[in-house]
């Protein structure tokens, strides 16, 4: 694509190519500085942490909706946002 995360045009493209907007989708990496910071310019109304390593934030403004140390832990989170209207 010629760019890299955080562009939101990467994330944007995604979305495109499975015909959703972003306010359907919720975006899960492992990175802050590019994965949750990118979702969250290109609109995701979720960015989840997926911290392997139960490593620290630096600061407030890269922290993600949501943390988990195991994708599976996906399932239970999904229910929880659909129970919460999330």
């Amino acid at each position: 694509m010629g760019v890299a995360k955080p562009d939101p045009s990467i994330f944007r493209h995604v979305l495109n190519e499975l015909a959703i907007e972003c306010q359907e989708a919720i975006h899960i990496g492992d990175k802050l500085d590019s994965d949750i910071l990118g979702a969250r310019v290109a609109g995701f109304r979720a960015g989840v942490w997926l911290n392997r390593y139960g490593l620290s934030r630096a600061a407030e403004n890269d922290a993600p909706n949501f943390e988990i140390a195991s994708l599976r832990e996906v399932p239970d989170l999904l229910g929880h946002m659909r129970d919460q209207e999330i």
